[in-house]
């Protein structure tokens, strides 16, 4: 896809879609977790909030900051430049309660994300005050050059198929289209043997599974669910193979619908498997999940 059609596509998204379709499944693929979008009422200038872990164990808490317009002026004007500075100290300054632990903290660190363009002038305004603030350290800008680089980077896939959902046995929603893998999966290899990429891999095998679990009504929906939800490639081979020894004693009828399904995940999880070895090789993962056989 050309630069131009890229700019084009992010703008014409609106907010929502930015947050939850290109920033949230970015995030978790440049490696930070429990991303989740917190726009609203109460979100206190924290469109969204994420977490990273340092390399010494801490855990710091982000918050981004997201808008989808050009940031222009003076930050002592009434304009998009003082809003932005007042969006970003208000995000540093307020307190949010973590659901995970039910505790009120601060962020530690804030991006400024926009879908439009950054002047320079308007850039130094804002950086000016927070400097004297001395919060110039803990807040990053991002304009759309930057995103889309980010994107290209770590999302590429984004530019080449929209988000899908699908619909687990319980009316549980999934997108299985970011295939933002757990680590040590997540690192951009588009060069493995089989299937090119263990992004694309999980894709396809999530595609066929909710295909197959379209067509078949039997007590393995739910084990069928597990893959729509897992990230990790090493797991979902592992949850394949256990459900041959289910298939085995369920016996040929299930076997009447979704053939062709089945049969193209037999093959894809082997060279899911054949690629997962070829990367852990590459880049010496040692494994923590089942070991597939």
């Amino acid at each position: 896809m050309k630069y131009d059609e890229k700019i084009k596509l992010i703008k014409s998204l609106n907010e929502k879609a930015f947050r939850g379709n290109v920033l949230i499944p970015l995030i978790n693929a440049m490696g930070f977790s429990d991303a989740r979008d917190n726009h609203g009422v109460y979100e206190r200038g924290k469109d969204i909030i994420f977490r990273s872990l340092t390399p010494w164990g801490d855990v710091e808490v982000y918050a981004a900051v997201v808008t989808m317009n050009d940031i222009t002026g003076n930050a002592n004007n009434d304009n998009y430049s003082r809003r932005a500075l007042d969006q970003i100290k208000m995000a540093l300054s307020q307190p949010y309660t973590d659901i995970y632990t039910g505790r009120t903290s601060k962020i530690d660190r804030c991006w400024f994300v926009s879908a439009g363009n950054i002047k320079g002038a308007s850039m130094e305004s804002i950086s000016g005050e927070l400097d004297s603030l001395y919060l110039d350290r803990i807040v990053t800008f991002f304009d759309i050059d930057r995103v889309i680089q980010l994107i290209d980077k770590y999302y590429p896939q984004y530019w080449f198929r929209q988000v899908e959902l699908a619909y687990g046995y319980n009316s549980r929603v999934y997108d299985i289209s970011t295939n933002a893998l757990d680590a040590p999966y997540n690192k951009a290899e588009n060069e493995l043997s089989n299937m090119g990429s263990l992004h694309e891999a999980v894709y396809k095998i999530k595609k066929l599974v909710y295909s197959l679990m379209i067509e078949m009504e039997f007590e393995l929906l739910e084990k069928l669910e597990e893959i729509l939800k897992s990230n990790n490639p090493l797991e979902i081979c592992a949850i394949w193979e256990g459900l041959d020894s289910d298939r085995a004693r369920s016996g040929p009828e299930c076997f009447v619908f979704g053939y062709k399904e089945i049969s193209k995940l037999d093959k894809y999880i082997e060279y899911l498997y054949g690629d997962i070895v070829e990367y852990e090789e590459k880049y010496t993962v040692a494994r923590k999940s089942k070991k597939v056989t």
